[in-house]
C-alpha cells in the first residue's frame, strides 16, 4: 500500500511540469479582431513537430536542439478575396526560455543567410528579444517581425501591408502571448 503511494505521488510531481508546461497555442497569434478592417481569417491551425517536420525534413533536428512542444498560425487575406495584402501570424512553444532562445538565433541566421537583395534588419523594442526583417520582391513589400517572449516564439508577417503597421501587430500578439503565459 505504501509502496503504491509513493509511486503515484511521484508520478504526480512528475506530471506537474508536463501540465504547467502546456498553453493552448492558438491563444499567442492574432485574432480577426486584431487586424485591420477589410481582412478575414484565411486558415489556422496547429503545426505539430511532425507535419511540419514532413514538409520541410530540415525542421526535425531544429525541434529537437530547441525542445520545441508546439506551435500554432493563423493566416489573414483581404476580405473580398483578390490577390492583395496579407497577413501571417505565428506562434511557436518550447519547453524553456534557452530553447526558444536557440530557435529565434536560429530564424536571424536562416534569414541573413537567405541572400535577399535589399533586405534590411533591425532590432525592434518588442518581446525579450526580437528581429524585423523588411524588403520587396517580386512587386510586393513584404517585414517579417519575430521576437521570445519566455519560452515562446511569435512571428508577423506583412506582404503589401506597411512596416509600422506589421510592428504594430507583433506588439498586439506580443502583448496576447505575455497574458496567455503569465
Amino acid at each position: 500500500m505504501r509502496v503504491a503511494l509513493v509511486v503515484t505521488v511521484g508520478a504526480l510531481c512528475l506530471a506537474a511540469p508536463a501540465s504547467s508546461a502546456a498553453v493552448d497555442p492558438s491563444r499567442l497569434v492574432l485574432r480577426a479582431s486584431d487586424v485591420p478592417t477589410g481582412f478575414r481569417l484565411e486558415s489556422s491551425g496547429v503545426l505539430t513537430n511532425a507535419g511540419e517536420s514532413s514538409r520541410v525534413p530540415a525542421l526535425a533536428s531544429l525541434y529537437r536542439s530547441t525542445r520545441r512542444m508546439t506551435g500554432y498560425h493563423a493566416a489573414f487575406e483581404t476580405a473580398d478575396g483578390s490577390r492583395g495584402p496579407a497577413i501571417q501570424s505565428r506562434s511557436d512553444v518550447f519547453r524553456n526560455a534557452a530553447g526558444a532562445h536557440r530557435y529565434l538565433v536560429a530564424l536571424d541566421r536562416e534569414m541573413r543567410r537567405a541572400g535577399i537583395a535589399g533586405l534590411t534588419r533591425t532590432a525592434p523594442r518588442i518581446g525579450s528579444e526580437g528581429r524585423v526583417f523588411a524588403g520587396a520582391a517580386v512587386g510586393s513589400a513584404y517585414t517579417l517581425v519575430f521576437w521570445r517572449v519566455g519560452r515562446a516564439v511569435g512571428a508577423v508577417g506583412g506582404i503589401d501591408v506597411p512596416k509600422a503597421r506589421t510592428v504594430a501587430l507583433a506588439r498586439r500578439q506580443q502583448l496576447r502571448m505575455e497574458r496567455a503565459l503569465g
